[in-house]
Formats: C-alpha cells, sequence, structure tokens
C-alpha cells in the first residue's frame, strides 16, 4: 500500500494485491478471494515470459513448462469481475506487462533464437529508459515502448497474439 502525495493535489492511495496465476487460470476458483475487484480502478495481468517457446529454446529457462495460458486468465478476470461488481458494471481496465524481462534479454543473446531480430535495436525504447533522465512521464515515449511490446507479445516471439 502507497501513498502518493503532491503538493495541492489530493492524496492517492496505490494498493498492489498480487494474485497467483494458478490461482485465476482456474474458472472454478473462489469468487471470495476476488472482492477487491470491486474497488479496482485497474488490472495488470503480468506475462511470464518462461513459457514461450522462443525464451524456452535459448536454453535460459531451467524449470518445467507451467503450460500458462495469460489469454486465459484475462477471461477468467473479466468473468470475476461481472461476478463480483456485477454484469452491467463498466469493466474493469486490464493492462499487460511482461515480467521477468531479463529472461527474454537473455533468450535475445542466443544466436539461434529470433528474439535476437527483435530485440537487436539497440536504440529502442525496450533498451532505454528516459524517465530517469527526466524524472516524468513521457507519453509518446510509452507509446514507443507499448508499440515494441505489442510486437514482441506476437505469436512469432513470445506467443501471446491473444493479449496483443
Amino acid at each position: 500500500m502507497l501513498r502518493i502525495q503532491r503538493p495541492g493535489a489530493p492524496d492517492h492511495i496505490l494498493v498492489l494485491r498480487d494474485v497467483a496465476g494458478e490461482d485465476v487460470q482456474n474458472a472454478e476458483m473462489d469468487r471470495n478471494h476476488f472482492r477487491f475487484l470491486a474497488n479496482a480502478d485497474g488490472v495488470i495481468l503480468m506475462v511470464d515470459p518462461s513459457d514461450s517457446p522462443e525464451v524456452r529454446s535459448a536454453g535460459v529457462v531451467d524449470q518445467p513448462d507451467a503450460g500458462f495460458e495469460p489469454a486465459a486468465v484475462w477471461g477468467n478476470l473479466e468473468s470475476l469481475h461481472a461476478v463480483v461488481v456485477g454484469p452491467s458494471a463498466t469493466p474493469v481496465p486490464i493492462a499487460v506487462t511482461v515480467s521477468k524481462f531479463d529472461l527474454v534479454m537473455a533468450a535475445a543473446e542466443s544466436e539461434h533464437s529470433e528474439l535476437s531480430n527483435a530485440l537487436s535495436a539497440r536504440g529502442g525504447r525496450l533498451h532505454q529508459d528516459p524517465s530517469l533522465l527526466v524524472g516524468g512521464f513521457d507519453p509518446v515515449d510509452a507509446e514507443l515502448l507499448d508499440s515494441e511490446l505489442r510486437s514482441l507479445c506476437d505469436e512469432r516471439y513470445l506467443g501471446h497474439s491473444l493479449l496483443v
């Protein structure tokens, strides 16, 4: 739980709740655990790239394939929201982010990986963070990063085109 304060502006309270993907992947999950959705302004769905064939074939993952399908989780989140908040309520916005991005970068170093093509542009937004220099949010930079991540998540690279 974080309180974000700015002089002359109302405080914002940011509450982060980490729900295991395994809990949301099962459509028969206990809906009582998700009552917080009634108060959520948004949900961030974290996609683990370790299940991607491109990451796995690069040899940077030594764990068994979990068979986790983020698109199914997205559908379950939408269903949960309708059950918890009501079917006529405005759906909570869902954002997608790629977690464990270091695995993607390590896989891109493999000479046999398609990811090396996707991440070869060192001037791309995936290799930069101008907010460290500017000290604020840059919507143009965010749009460029979003476009790069959308193309990275497609079927050719990370295999999650349904999320795009």
